[in-house]
């Protein structure tokens, strides 16, 4: 859970009342005359939601970020092909979600499965208005 939004917005401004004293600078002053650099429960409401405005637009990015990962399924398992007891390692890998989303899970996916795998191969197969999903099948022949 993110902390409540004056909370951070308080810190925000000190922070910047910091960045602004350490460049020398010990007064600013709004458009309308009121000072700024003041702590933040002296400031005027329309000057305290400016600070509020810029911790919602990182709160909005983060429930984006929360919410992109929430839209994939990720899914790994042995393959029909398997055969552990011949060596024999066969699996596949299912991400599945919004094709809007899809493509940087499935960039970093085969990415790794790429560097684990002796051989790795993928296909994308739309499943819906705005959804698809990606397969990726990778494997390794131990010898054994």
């Amino acid at each position: 859970m993110l902390p409540p939004i004056d909370q951070v917005a308080e810190e925000v401004h000190n922070d910047w009342i910091k960045t602004k004293k350490a460049a020398g600078i010990t007064s600013r002053l709004a458009e309308n005359g009121e000072e700024l650099m003041v702590p933040f429960p002296q400031l005027s409401e329309a000057q305290k939601n400016l600070d509020r405005n810029t911790v919602k637009a990182v709160y909005k990015a983060i429930e984006a970020q929360q919410q992109l990962a929430l839209d994939i399924l990720i899914t790994t398992r042995y393959t029909a092909k398997a055969n552990p007891q011949r060596g024999y390692h066969d699996y596949e890998t299912v991400i599945e979600g919004n094709v809007g989303r899809l493509d940087e899970f499935f960039q970093r996916e085969l990415l790794r499965h790429k560097q684990g795998s002796m051989w790795c191969s993928s296909k994308f197969e739309k499943t819906g208005v705005v959804t698809g999903k990606y397969t990726i099948h990778h494997g390794y022949d131990s010898g054994d």
